[in-house]
């Protein structure tokens, strides 16, 4: 069914020919009703009454009539009877007919009705559409005497719905498609002025959205329904014509379509109007499912691109400022914040802003932020009219019409609040609320993993500074119990750190090395105390026991896998170039280089410290001790790597 449209004629100046009705079997006050519906369609009747079958067969026969108008609902003279008369009498004549207040119509008997010849069935109660009625009658009968004429009116329609189509398809987009269509209608119409007016689907309210040349501008206040005639508004001019014509598009009216012209629009321009206006609706509906469909895909990319950042980001900030960047840009929204509700006292900061004065609001008070109440009540917070919400915003927010605040709250627990601000009343929809709770979900999550990450970071630094307190500890030990000279382990452990980082080591490697240095003489513990203290020449069976305490050392600390890197240096730092050392007798680059830069530093430090047995020997003679056995004791280019570096060696 054609859309209803609503025809407007300009008054008195351009007044319609009289059309000849011969009016059957109703009475005088509805007869009145008709023609006041008529004359508001801007038709005028040169009506004859007849209410029984005498004078209807005579009327019939005397005059040629452009239309019959019957009254449905006459308990003499029954519409089927009358339809068959006309036929008979005076074939061709449109009949049209009526249903009287108070007689029933149904959809059946309104298809017999039809069937048997009727040109139309006008229910009672919808008398407006009576004036469109008729002209369709009469543009009928007109048709069927001139069809040449009508052929070439056909043509021009079908060239013109061509033309339409062709530049509706030229874009995909509802803000280039307006102009199109505004433009084309006042073409091919013929008319002044095209006005577009799109409907709320929340409210029905019809709003102006674009025009060209539109003579009724103030008819948006108000605006007229689809069912309504523009000419309530008074702004019209004498002498104009308007129609109006709504845009449905699967079965939902999304706005309204309106022309206005200095001369009377035809019935046949408002059955091209009803054309262009459902090729419109269906391009504009096509369009607004395109741009929903891009809108989308662009969230989704949005969406991907905030997960990449909190997967392969470790900085917060930096994560929560490219969320902000795809909310701003996404929601186009004027300014938009993350407050972090810091532990351990619970207080808000701002973590990340766009469009806010961050100066501003680190400066106001925690309790007149609007975040305050999103963390007291755990629940979303929109406030349309800020400005009235309360008095005592801060300054930051000043100039903002609107504000929308979300908990971030992740496995249970707040962590702070997601912020939304406009400066434009602001009238979330479905679609845009989700995407925002997307956003929020993923903000929590960000922060909630930057939380567990900091606190794990945080555990393994306690731990790591646990674990070296306690071979610090060790070290101690050996230094108490007289196996060790007091400072050496540590003296030992900070120059092969220096030499190891001028070999090349990196700072994982460069940890183990100093963990590593300080436990060398771990396995002297288990040598008996006889034998570590005394102060003569070892016999051979206490020589072997000493040369036990780098395998006894590896015993000790392989079982700990945290110390298992580490284990070079005490395991083979008595190892020597030549393949002669112990406990395994490697040779060359098969000591493990933390091995051998530790073993110039070990004989380094112990010649050039006192012992019980001797005195210190001067820096000069223990770096020509260390030239003379590079080579066989030393690796040569450690030993070389060493003298270079013309390390001060200071006694404790």
């Amino acid at each position: 069914m054609e859309p209803s449209i609503t025809l407007v004629r300009p008054p008195a100046e351009d007044a319609a020919p009289r059309v000849t009705a011969l009016v059957v079997a109703v009475a005088p006050p509805t007869v009145a009703l008709w023609l006041r519906a008529l004359q508001n369609g801007g038709l005028t009747l040169a009506p004859e009454h007849v209410t029984s079958l005498a004078p209807l067969r005579q009327a019939l026969l005397a005059q040629a009539w452009q239309v019959v108008l019957v009254a449905y609902g006459h308990y003499e003279l029954s519409a089927e009877s009358i339809l068959d008369d006309v036929q008979r009498l005076a074939p061709g004549v449109p009949v049209i007919i009526v249903v009287t207040p108070g007689a029933l119509c149904d959809p059946a008997s309104a298809r017999l009705l039809l069937r048997r010849g009727a040109r139309d069935v006008v229910q009672a109660g919808h008398l407006d559409r009576l004036p469109v009625a008729l002209e369709r009658a009469l543009l009928d009968t007109r048709s069927a005497a001139r069809p040449t004429e009508v052929a070439r009116e056909r043509e021009a329609e079908q060239a013109a719905l061509a033309t339409f189509a062709a530049a509706l398809r030229s874009t995909t987009t509802r803000a280039a498609m307006l102009p199109i269509i505004l433009e084309q209608v006042q073409t091919l119409l013929q008319v002044d002025g095209v006005a577009l007016l799109h409907q709320e689907s929340s409210n029905g309210q019809l709003t102006v959205e674009a025009t060209l040349n539109w003579l009724n501008p103030a008819s948006a206040r108000p605006t007229p329904a689809p069912d309504e005639p523009v000419e309530a508004a008074s702004t019209r001019p004498i002498g104009m014509s308007a129609a109006n014509a709504p845009l449905v598009a699967l079965g939902q009216t999304i706005g309204l379509l309106s022309v206005n012209a200095r001369r009377t629009i035809s019935p046949p321009q408002a059955r091209l109007l009803n054309a262009l206006t459902d090729m419109a609706a269906s391009a504009l509906h096509r369009a607004a499912l395109h741009e929903q469909t891009e809108r989308r895909l662009l969230r989704l990319a949005a969406l991907h691109a905030v997960d990449v950042a909190i997967t392969t980001s470790f900085d917060l900030r930096v994560t929560l400022s490219i969320m902000l960047d795809h909310l701003v840009s996404q929601l186009q929204v004027d300014a938009a914040a993350v407050v972090l509700l810091s532990p351990p006292v619970p207080a808000l900061e701002y973590a990340a802003v766009r469009g806010l004065n961050l100066g501003l609001l680190r400066q106001a008070r925690t309790t007149t932020l609007p975040a305050a109440q999103v963390v007291a009540q755990r629940a979303p917070l929109h406030l349309p009219n800020l400005e009235a919400a309360r008095s005592n915003w801060p300054t930051a927010l000043a100039g903002f019409s609107s504000y929308y605040g979300l908990p971030l709250i992740a496995k249970g627990r707040l962590h702070g609040v997601l912020e939304v601000l406009t400066r434009r009343p602001l009238a979330p929809n479905q679609e845009w609320l989700e995407f925002l709770e997307s956003l929020a979900t993923q903000s929590a999550i960000a922060i909630d993993s930057a939380t567990l990450f900091a606190d794990l970071q945080r555990t393994n630094l306690e731990l790591s500074l646990a674990y070296d307190a306690t071979i610090e500890g060790w070290a101690r030990v050996l230094e108490a119990r007289g196996i060790e000279s007091p400072g050496h382990s540590r003296r030992v452990a900070d120059l092969t750190m220096q030499l190891a980082r001028q070999a090349g080591l990196n700072d994982s490697e460069l940890v183990q090395v100093r963990r590593g240095a300080l436990l060398h003489d771990i396995g002297m513990l288990a040598v008996a105390e006889s034998v570590v203290l005394r102060p003569g020449p070892l016999n051979e069976a206490d020589q072997a026991d000493v040369r036990r305490h780098p395998t006894l050392g590896f015993e000790m600390l392989a079982p700990i896998n945290h110390l298992r890197p580490a284990l070079d240096i005490p395991h083979a730092h008595h190892e020597r170039w030549d393949g002669s050392g112990y406990p395994r007798g490697l040779r060359g680059e098969h000591i493990p280089l933390p091995a051998r830069l530790f073993a110039v530093v070990d004989v380094w430090d112990a010649l050039c410290s006192d012992r019980p047995y001797r005195r210190a020997w001067t820096e000069a003679r223990a770096r020509n001790y260390l030239h003379d056995n590079a080579g066989t004791q030393f690796d040569p280019r450690v030993v070389n790597l060493f003298l270079q570096s013309n390390p001060t060696h200071a006694v404790i």
